[in-house]
């Protein structure tokens, strides 16, 4: 399930891509001194870090893990929700007048920077293709994607490939998610897809 680059309205990695810039040269001096002090000649053939080779080191490990960690958010660093795991709930949709809930399962892959949405049913799943995180007026985060829907090959003859578009509310305890959704041409259809966490705990120990 590959991940693409997604958009938000925050300043965050404009001030985040500034401070490891500003650690990296630091690094990199810290690490020219102490080589200089104990008077150690690197080898030709041994690059020691240099700014950009720790800029990169630190950009991966914050874009992959620091991000998550609960200090990052009390020092106000991120207001990017983390999203990433296992979701489930379900699907209520215009095609049976909103009378059925259909079971609905959701693996959201996440780091800071990129993300993909696979959500799951009985008949078919859907894949986003792109994706938007921003802040409505209240604050609350709203994850918004466009998705590529596909049938499995046992679903009704009635259904077909399709795009569509959902805007989904994260709950102020960050394990709902739900909102609208609204299908393609092809199949017209809009309804309601809410989602929870299948291990509520498990993004509050992430960040711990």
């Amino acid at each position: 399930m590959r991940s693409y680059p997604y958009a938000t309205d925050t300043n965050e990695r404009k001030n985040v891509l500034l401070g490891l810039a500003c650690m990296s040269i630091l690094a990199a001096w810290i690490l020219h001194s102490i080589l200089s002090y104990v008077e150690l000649v690197i080898p030709w053939w041994f690059d020691a870090p240099s700014v950009g080779g720790f800029l990169t080191l630190f950009y991966t490990a914050f874009d992959k893990w620091v991000w998550r960690k609960a200090i990052i958010r009390k020092l106000h660093l991120t207001r990017i929700p983390d999203l990433n795991g296992k979701w489930s709930g379900y699907i209520r949709s215009s095609f049976n007048e909103h009378s059925k809930s259909l079971p609905a399962k959701a693996d959201i892959k996440q780091t800071w920077t990129e993300i993909n949405v696979l959500v799951r049913t009985k008949s078919s799943e859907s894949c986003s293709l792109t994706a938007t995180i921003t802040m409505d007026d209240r604050g609350a985060s709203v994850l918004s994607y466009e998705y590529l829907n596909e049938p499995r090959p046992d679903a009704d003859k009635t259904m077909h490939m399709h795009r569509g578009f959902t805007t989904l509310t994260l709950s102020d305890d960050g394990c709902t998610l739900s909102g609208p959704y609204y299908s393609g041409r092809d199949r017209q259809n809009s309804g309601l897809l809410h989602l929870e966490r299948e291990l509520k705990t498990s993004a509050r120990a992430e960040n711990k």
